[in-house]
């Protein structure tokens, strides 16, 4: 499904099992959906580590593909050209 990235925020927080510093972002977006009426909205995050891997970072406009993992969680994005 292909996405219209529409807003993202950054993050940096700390895990609080672990104490560990988490940063990433946070990507919202509009698709179409045939089983909605209008837009289906959602959001992702993306840890830096897997921002910096893909080489993409978000930009309002962008038309993505999200790929995830076995674990249901998106593990890198797609741009659409």
């Amino acid at each position: 499904m292909v996405y219209e990235v529409v807003g993202f925020r950054p993050y940096d927080m700390k895990a609080k099992d672990t104490g560990a510093t988490l940063k990433g972002v946070t990507v919202f977006v509009l698709a179409d959906d045939p089983n909605v009426t209008g837009k289906m909205a959602d959001k992702f995050s993306l840890s830096e580590e897997k921002l910096s891997a893909s080489g993409w970072y978000p930009k309002v406009g962008d038309e993505i593909e999200p790929v995830y993992n076995k674990y249901g969680k998106v593990d890198r994005v797609d741009v659409v050209l």
